[in-house]
């Protein structure tokens, strides 16, 4: 057997990811890492993360498995305040916005966004692209929620929230975004 450290730049491992017509692709390894292990592996390298993630094939399905990466980046950063793993996330989400076509852009716009936002304040430009996308009824509801929270407009989020089935609700709630909400007891 051939032992490898994982993070090294000599490892160069990938998995296969299947769609749903069971064609196949090459993927990365790392999206198997959630919030967790992100925040606990103590030789973790992000650059060769960044770098296995951006050679991934060009199917919906990396796409998918690279925003959930995204997710648990930001929710570990959350959780330890790792300047270095949020640049990283700001980087991955950069990518994901530039190159998930298919999803509708205002999810990878959201997660660029609420990125940049643990990082420093909005400019202009990228309030005003929150504000559209808080006023945009053709967009689903929950996406509205996490404009109005970016925007830091709570009161507009909790009205908008309400109109979220309870499922949708405790969904939601697990996603690192609700951390604009403040306390996730006020969210109701």
């Amino acid at each position: 057997y051939d032992v490898y450290d994982l993070f090294s730049e000599e490892a160069d491992i990938s998995m296969i990811t299947e769609d749903k017509q069971g064609k196949r692709y090459k993927s990365s390894i790392y999206f198997v890492l959630g919030n967790k292990e992100l925040s606990k592996i103590k030789n973790i390298n992000y650059n060769h993360i960044l770098k296995s993630v951006f050679s991934v094939d060009d199917c919906q399905e990396n796409y998918g498995l690279a925003n959930d990466l995204l997710l648990g980046m930001l929710k570990s950063y959350d959780e330890a305040s790792n300047l270095g793993l949020l640049d990283h996330a700001i980087t991955l989400s950069q990518w994901l916005l530039e190159n998930w076509k298919n999803c509708g852009s205002e999810i990878s716009t959201l997660n660029f966004l609420q990125a940049i936002r643990r990082k420093r304040d909005f400019n202009d430009d990228e309030k005003m692209t929150l504000i559209e996308m808080s006023e945009n009824h053709s967009l689903s509801t929950n996406i509205r929620v996490a404009a109005y929270l970016l925007l830091d407009n709570t009161l507009a989020a909790q009205k908008h929230f309400k109109c979220l089935s309870n499922k949708e609700q405790e969904e939601f709630k697990t996603y690192p975004i609700s951390k604009f909400w403040g306390s996730l007891s006020t969210m109701k």
